[in-house]
């Protein structure tokens, strides 16, 4: 604007001098010459604030990894020795565990880490002298928020791509590790295959440990030579105490001479198959062995038959909203971090403590919410992260900047 006011006088002043020789108009060239945009904070301090940001997320980040391990190890010690188990298998168990270590404690890390990294700067009056040369406190945050935002990105990589693979390794080897080594294979996302304790295998659709029931359940009979026996079907079997009963089920018999017998078994009928409910409810397939488009095909077909399963869909929303708790945590801790002043790094770890397992209680509290069917699933995930985030926006009015 003071440039194109001083253009504008230079203007006035050329069309005053040329009345005054004659009243003859003079012409000539205008150039206008902007202001070049800049940041009002230097590349060098952006680049500053992200290394010591990322830094502090490291160590903290090893800090609670190492902390992890040392007591889930401490916890299958016993097993380790009893079973003993190869260091191999023990290594490549804490490699597989060691991803979803790092999901699960990413946004308590990043609460820590904004706490100290910038409790640290104004212990040292860094923040101060950072005012003083006229950068505020909004703009010293956006380096880490930028960060942090990275670090989400790489969580929901994680989580959708890698987690579901290698937490199929983590059941596995645990199973080994406990002495358990149990057969079984995924030919679906939306379907169980088990090996029996005899000559059959189970095909099932969904466990429900709640009613001990199985659904969409086939058993396929082998003979000793492999040969296909017999193929049995049940829309649903339900365990009531001593065995299992088959409801709506029909059976197809497959002779040595190529001949097929089909039986229909409407209504209930009792098996004699030995398995227990605790024998399908090891081998459920947790949500998080599955993939987000996975997950919401098997609910689909699931609920398609009538069947509502709102903890799956508060499991479905979780695999979104899990991610972004970092940046809420980002957002929550930089009013905290900016009011520290000179407490120190010790205050800011307790502090940190303290936000992370109240959001946590919130989270869990509105979880069993939707899990129970009492809040919309999307509402009941989301609204932590929108409570605390407003939270966060209103602290920030307060900072002085």
């Amino acid at each position: 604007l003071l440039h194109i006011g001083g253009w504008l006088k230079a203007l006035r002043r050329q069309r005053a001098e040329g009345l005054a020789s004659g009243g003859r108009r003079t012409r000539g060239a205008v150039v206008l010459r902007l202001p070049r945009l800049r940041w009002r904070i230097s590349n060098l301090v952006d680049r500053y604030i992200v290394r010591r940001y990322f830094t502090v997320f490291l160590m903290v980040l090893a800090s609670g990894l190492i902390l992890y391990v040392v007591a889930d190890l401490g916890e299958n010690a016993d097993d380790i020795l009893k079973n003993k188990v190869p260091r191999g298998v023990v290594f490549d168990y804490y490699k597989y565990l060691s991803l979803q270590i790092i999901y699960d404690i990413t946004p308590i890390v990043v609460l820590v880490t904004t706490l100290l990294t910038f409790s640290v700067l104004s212990r040292d009056s860094e923040l101060t002298a950072f005012k003083s040369v006229g950068i505020s406190l909004f703009r010293l945050s956006l380096p880490a928020i930028a960060v942090t935002a990275a670090i989400v990105a790489g969580n929901v990589y994680l989580q959708s791509e890698i987690l579901p693979v290698s937490n199929q390794q983590v059941a596995r080897l645990k199973n080994q590790i406990r002495g358990k080594e149990v057969a079984r294979t995924y030919r679906r996302a939306d379907r169980q295959w088990l090996f029996g304790q005899g000559r059959y295998i189970y095909n099932y659709l969904r466990y429900d440990p709640a009613h001990q029931a199985l659904e969409r359940l086939q058993v396929f009979e082998f003979e000793d030579d492999g040969r296909l026996s017999r193929r049995l079907y049940a829309e649903r079997a339900e365990f009531d105490g001593s065995g299992w009963v088959f409801r709506n089920s029909w059976t197809r018999t497959f002779h040595p001479d190529g001949s097929v017998d089909f039986d229909l078994l409407p209504g209930s009928r009792r098996s004699d198959y030995s398995e227990t409910p605790e024998y399908f409810t090891s081998e459920i397939r947790p949500p998080g062995q599955m993939r987000y488009l996975e997950l919401r095909r098997y609910i689909q077909e699931i609920e398609s038959r009538g069947e509502a399963v709102p903890d799956l869909r508060v499991e479905l929303q979780r695999k979104v909203s899990y991610p972004a708790i970092s940046l809420v945590m980002v957002l929550v801790a930089l009013p905290f971090a900016f009011r520290l002043g000179r407490q120190g790094a010790l205050y800011g770890i307790g502090l940190s403590v303290v936000i992370g397992m109240i959001f946590m209680a919130v989270f869990i509290f509105f979880s069993t919410l939707g899990s129970a069917a009492v809040l919309p699933p999307l509402v009941a995930v989301w609204a932590p992260n929108a409570i605390f985030a407003t939270l966060a926006l209103y602290l920030f009015l307060g900072v002085r900047t």
